[in-house]
């Protein structure tokens, strides 16, 4: 809850979870249970999504529709306007979404940024890899590590490995995450 004592209004941005792609399906599984959460309000602006009536029982939340990623901030601001989120959450690889650190109401919300990092090189318009950080392969094997220009988008950065298993004890990834 914020210093109102209302409800933290979350808007996630990825494919609608009403789309059977992985995105979609990420973007079901999470939000359906963030709609659970009391002192959350959720809304989606659903990439692929046509505005069309939609099971509200199962998805008791707003779907804003939006043709895709390709079409850049395509609704972005009205919903921003209309919604008025504290926190937003994009699901989307970098490049779907390089306009946003950007946008003109980019300060008015905090942004989660939820990117597939399937490795390297990163996305060039990106600048200078020099000035990034590493981003190292769970195992810290520095022959896997990864440089990549996102320092000037990326508030803090935070890695969240997605594993069905919690890393053996006594491993740094168990050691900087509490899995146990």
């Amino acid at each position: 809850m914020n210093q109102k004592n209302h409800a933290v209004k979350v808007l996630w941005v990825s494919d609608s979870p009403l789309v059977g792609s992985g995105f979609g399906r990420v973007t079901r599984e999470i939000t359906t249970r963030l709609a659970k959460v009391p002192g959350l309000e959720i809304a989606c602006l659903g990439w692929s999504y046509d505005g069309w009536p939609y099971d509200r029982a199962q998805f008791p939340f707003n779907i804003y529709p939006s043709r895709g990623p390709s079409h850049g901030p395509e609704n972005f601001e009205r919903v921003i306007n209309e919604f008025a989120p504290d926190v937003v959450i994009t699901l989307a690889e970098i490049w779907m979404i390089d306009w946003l650190h950007t946008h003109p109401t980019r300060p008015r919300f905090k942004w989660i940024g939820y990117f597939p990092m399937d490795g390297g090189p990163f996305y060039p318009p990106w600048g200078n890899a020099r000035a990034t950080p590493q981003v190292k392969s769970p195992k810290n094997n520095p022959k896997r590590q990864r440089r990549g220009p996102v320092s000037e988008i990326i508030e803090r950065r935070i890695l969240v490995p997605h594993r069905l298993l919690p890393p053996r004890h006594g491993t740094e990834l168990h050691q900087r995450y509490v899995w146990d």
